[in-house]
Parts: C-alpha cells; structure tokens; sequence
C-alpha cells in the first residue's frame, strides 16, 4: 500500500477566508449525534462507496477531569488499505474522504427536508418538511438560524442530498408562512432541484481526504499449455489446399 496524499478539504475559498477573523476551538468528537462519513472515488471522480455510518477505526480517549465527565474521543486510527480490502476494491489507485459529522435537528440520517423553491440566482431556497411534523420542523428552522446567527465564527453547517452532494449553507429563517427559508453559500448545483431532499449537519471538523494506492500482491500461476514454438520452416509445397463443394 502507498499513500499518495493526505490532505484537508476547506470549503470555505480561500479568498473570504483572508477576510476573516481567526479563532482557535476546541471540539469534540465522539456525542451521540457524532458520526464519521465515508466515501470512495476512482481516480476519475467517480462515487465508489458512501458509508454514512463508518466505524473501522480504533478510537483513543481522554481521561474524564472529574466523574461527571464522559470520556471524549481525542484521535483516532485508520487502516485505509484494509477499508478499501473490507470493501472489495484489492488493486488501483482511490480516493478517501472522511467527513466528521454531528447530525442537526434530527439524530439520524434521513433526509427530512425537501426544496420547495429556488430563487434566481440559485442561493436562497425555501424548504418545507418531508417526515417531520410541523413543530419539529419549525424548532428545526429556527434552531438553525440560531446556529448560523447568533454565533462570532462561521459554522461549518451543510445540506446534504446524497450521493456526495453537500451544500454549506450561511443562514436560516423562519417563514411567516411556517416554511424555512436558507441562504447558500455557493449556488444550488444544477442537478438539485424542486424536491430534492436532504438532511442537516455540522462539520466538526475539515473532511480528510486519502489518496491511496493499493496491490493485492498475489501471483497468478501459470496453468497453460505449452503448444511449441512457431515452425517457420513451413513452404507452400507442404500446404494443401481441398475446395468444398461451394
């Protein structure tokens, strides 16, 4: 195995990050609502795999300051050859990406928002519930305006749709309508629309992404037929030609 490249994924351009201020955190891994998110690509950029719920990692933990504490994951160790072998993928070059997640609103995976409009510009939509009731819906609308508001950093919260389509978001509001309302930060990709559902979550941290090369290593015997050498001492004189009756 050979690890080509190892690097973090920002999502926020470079250019408006120099226009903000920095500020060191410290967050934790490792909640209920904490959850590690895998996908594999081909070199090509292809969607291989999408793990939501990836869990072949060993965990190390900190030692709780007083008993009241729980123990909070502080790092953790990846196999990435032996990921990509429990996946079946043995020989060729792929791409890892690991995406730290804490699930907003809901404790769970599924998708319970779905787009109802879409502004011009592609970075407003409106969206309304599609398995929450509408008092969870509306606690979720405004607890998301919480986080993306009231806050002296920006929030690494986002969309996402499936299949490797997350969507950072700036911030939320509540509708006098009951429907919520979301600015993007970058616009709607094109093959999103009225709809589309999604879930919410928080980056806890940057994605990693693992550009790996593995080798199955085995050799395969030999198990033919030795038919010779070519006999390049052959003339027309030893050919003979017999027509069909066609």
């Amino acid at each position: 195995m050979a690890i080509i490249e190892t690097q973090t994924i920002e999502t926020i351009n470079r250019q408006d990050l120099d226009q903000l201020s920095s500020k060191t955190l410290l967050r934790n891994f490792g909640l209920e609502n904490d959850s590690i998110a895998l996908t594999i690509s081909d070199v090509g950029g292809k969607t291989l795999i999408v793990d939501e719920f990836f869990n072949d990692y060993t965990p190390y933990y900190n030692t709780p300051s007083t008993k009241e504490d729980s123990p909070k994951i502080t790092s953790i160790d990846i196999n990435y050859e032996q990921v990509l072998k429990d996946y079946g993928y043995l020989n060729g070059t792929y791409l890892m990406d690991f995406s730290f997640q804490r699930k907003l609103i809901n404790n769970t995976v599924k998708k319970s928002f779905y787009i109802s409009e879409i502004s011009p510009s592609r970075r407003e939509i409106r969206v309304k519930p599609s398995s929450l009731n509408k008092k969870d819906f509306e606690r979720g609308i405004i607890q998301l305006s919480r986080l993306t508001n009231n806050t002296s950093y920006i929030k690494d919260i986002n969309l996402d749709f499936g299949n490797n389509n997350i969507v950072l978001i700036l911030n939320a509001l509540l509708d006098r309508d009951g429907t919520g309302l979301i600015k993007l930060y970058n616009p709607l990709p094109l093959n999103l629309g009225i709809n589309s559902k999604f879930r919410v979550f928080e980056e806890i941290i940057n994605p990693l992404e693992v550009t790996v090369q593995v080798q199955d290593g085995t050799l395969i015997q030999d198990v033919g037929v030795d038919i010779g050498p070519p006999n390049f001492n052959l003339n027309n004189n030893n050919i003979f030609n017999v027509p069909s009756s066609y």
